[in-house]
C-alpha cells in the first residue's frame, strides 16, 4: 500500500479493509466505545447470554436485535448503517416511518427506552420485545 494511502487511512482512524464479519465489527465498536459486553446487553435490553453469542458469531441476530445493540453501543447513524450492511440486513430507510423514528433517536442520542416510547407513540413496534 502506498505511503499516502496509509496516511489517509490512519487519519480517518479506520482500517482501509473494513471488517468482513459482524462479530469483528462489533468487537471494533466495543473497543472504540470503551464498553463491556455486559453493559451493552443491559443498555440494549437484550439477554446477556444472547448478546455474548452475537458478539462471538454463534447467533445471527435479527435486524431489530441489531438496532437494539446500536442503542446499547451508543452508535451513530453511520455506524449503525454499516453494522446493518455488514450483517446483510436492510439499512435504515428514510421513507419508512419506523426507520425514520429510529434514525431520529440515533441522531438525538436517545436511549432504547426513549426510542421505544417514541415508537409506541407513533403506533410502531418497539425494539427488543
Amino acid at each position: 500500500m502506498p505511503q499516502t494511502l496509509r496516511t489517509i487511512c490512519k487519519a480517518t482512524e479506520s482500517s482501509c479493509s473494513p471488517p468482513q464479519s459482524l462479530p469483528k465489527y462489533l468487537k471494533v465498536l466495543l473497543h472504540r466505545k470503551g464498553l463491556k459486553r455486559a453493559d451493552v446487553a443491559r443498555m440494549s435490553l437484550l439477554d446477556r447470554k444472547y448478546t455474548y453469542q452475537i458478539f462471538s458469531g454463534a447467533k445471527t441476530p435479527s435486524r431489530d436485535k441489531l438496532l437494539s445493540l446500536a442503542f446499547g453501543l451508543r452508535l451513530s447513524v453511520e455506524e449503525t448503517q454499516k453494522m446493518l450492511k455488514i450483517s446483510g440486513n436492510r439499512e435504515l430507510y428514510v421513507r419508512d416511518t419506523r426507520d425514520v423514528l429510529i434514525l431520529f433517536s440515533l441522531r438525538e442520542k436517545r436511549t432504547i427506552f426513549e426510542t421505544n416510547e417514541i415508537l409506541f407513540d407513533h403506533a410502531c413496534h418497539p425494539l427488543s420485545e
